[in-house]
């Protein structure tokens, strides 16, 4: 099974003894990590996709302490779940999920935490990245495309109220 990892590089570009295990930080059952941010403090969140799930949906976000090792404050053991709401097919809406600083769903923000964007009965859309813009919008972005289509015909874009 793929092992993903994170790692922290000093300014020699050599990896930093103080982050995780030696300077990497490893994920056991994540495949594909992506959409990394890091903050001031030194802690990161991502997305993760665990091998043989083929879409981010079914996976994960979860954050690790400056230190490298999971914020066990956040989820469970660092990860919270990242699910489509039942009824969803795959590919054919935008999903925006907020969570609370422990991992759990905001119960603020659309239903239970989630919100859904659909273009149309027989699209398909994926959304790809994510912005927050002035007074507290999120811009969401992606991809469109018939049902019946192979390749991406198309650009999608949401927005959202805070």
């Amino acid at each position: 099974m793929p092992l993903a990892f994170l790692a922290r590089l000093g300014a020699d570009g050599q990896l930093d003894p103080s982050f995780g295990q030696s300077g990497l930080a490893p994920q056991p059952g994540l495949g594909l990590i992506t959409d990394l941010q890091v903050e001031p403090s030194g802690a990161s969140a991502f997305t993760a996709t665990p091998a043989g799930c083929a879409l981010p949906r079914d996976g994960f976000l979860a954050r690790l302490g400056a230190d490298g090792h999971p914020d066990r404050g956040f989820g469970l053991g660092g990860r919270s779940r990242l699910a489509e709401p039942p009824g969803s097919a795959p590919h054919r809406r935008f999903v925006l999920q907020r969570l609370e600083a422990d991992g759990s769903p905001d119960p603020r923000f659309g239903k239970r935490g989630r919100v859904t964007t659909g273009f149309g009965a027989r699209a398909r859309s994926k959304a790809r990245a994510i912005m927050l813009a002035p007074r507290g919008r999120i811009l969401l972005a992606g991809s469109l495309g018939a049902s019946y289509l192979v390749n991406e015909t198309g650009f999608a874009l949401a927005s959202y109220r805070p």
